[in-house]
């Protein structure tokens, strides 16, 4: 890690705040005040109407219209238990590297074996 900043390609005002690899130095940050305390004070505000949304959820849950009472289920299953992990479906496509066998005790000869290998001779 160097300590020259990056040239600034981007037109991003902090770059001045990285690193030549881009990680920001030590003691910068493009938000050096934090979050706005007006962000934690909604949050509170929210968090105060929490259980009257639970108990209308609750009641929204016996709706006679099934999508309703599902929604209001899941909205309840989501934040009692959290929510279900997702499935990622992973395909691999390519063959397996193939096992190079170099049968000797002599380096110079495994070097020469090994050269061969890799440039398909």
């Amino acid at each position: 890690m160097t300590d020259v900043a990056p040239e600034n390609t981007t037109g991003s005002r902090y770059v001045h705040m990285r690193d030549a690899d881009g990680r920001w130095r030590p003691g910068r940050s493009p938000n050096p005040g934090g979050r706005p305390k007006r962000e934690a004070e909604l949050r509170e505000l929210a968090q105060e109407d929490c259980p009257r949304a639970i108990a209308r959820l609750a009641e929204l849950m016996e709706s006679e219209d099934g999508a309703t009472a599902i929604a209001a289920c899941k909205s309840i299953l989501d934040r009692g238990c959290g929510r279900p992990a997702q499935a990622i479906a992973v395909e691999h496509t390519s063959a397996p590297a193939p096992m190079l066998t170099i049968d000797t005790d002599d380096p110079v000869e495994a070097m020469r074996m090994y050269q061969q290998m890799i440039n398909g001779r």
